[in-house]
C-alpha cells in the first residue's frame, strides 16, 4: 500500500513552520502539542477546531470555525457546496471571535479565509 493524501477544507487561518512570529508554545517538543491545542481551544468561547495539514513529519497548523469545513479522506470526493455556503455565511460571524482567540494565545493575526489544503501521510 502506498502513501495517501487527505483534502482539508476549512474556514480560518493557518500557520507554517517558516513563520518566524509564532509563539514558543507552538514550537515546543517538550509536551504533546495536540493536548496543548485542545486545552487552548477548549478555553475559547468560540466554537473552533484545530488541525494539522502538510504531512505527519512536517506539521502546518490551522484554526478554523467548527462546522465550516470538510475532509476528503483517501481521495474520496466530497460535496462541499453546503459547507462553502455555511463557511462564507456563518463563518464570517466568527471572525472577531477567531481573532480574539489568536490574540489570547499569542498567535499572529492572519487573513481569515476559506482554505483548501492537504495532508500527506
Amino acid at each position: 500500500m502506498g502513501v495517501s493524501t487527505d483534502g482539508i477544507l476549512f474556514y480560518g487561518v493557518w500557520f507554517g513552520p517558516e513563520d518566524d512570529d509564532l509563539p514558543d508554545w507552538l514550537d515546543s517538543e517538550s509536551y504533546d502539542i495536540y493536548e496543548e491545542w485542545e486545552r487552548r481551544i477548549s478555553r475559547s468561547e468560540a466554537d473552533l477546531i484545530f488541525g494539522s495539514h502538510g504531512s505527519d513529519s512536517y506539521h502546518m497548523w490551522y484554526v478554523g470555525v467548527s462546522g465550516c469545513g470538510a475532509h476528503a479522506r483517501r481521495g474520496y470526493p466530497e460535496d462541499v457546496t453546503a459547507i462553502a455556503d455555511e463557511a462564507l455565511g456563518v463563518g464570517r460571524e466568527y471572525d472577531d471571535k477567531l481573532r480574539e482567540f489568536l490574540r489570547q494565545n499569542d498567535l499572529p493575526e492572519r487573513e481569515i479565509k476559506l482554505w483548501l489544503s492537504s495532508y500527506w501521510g
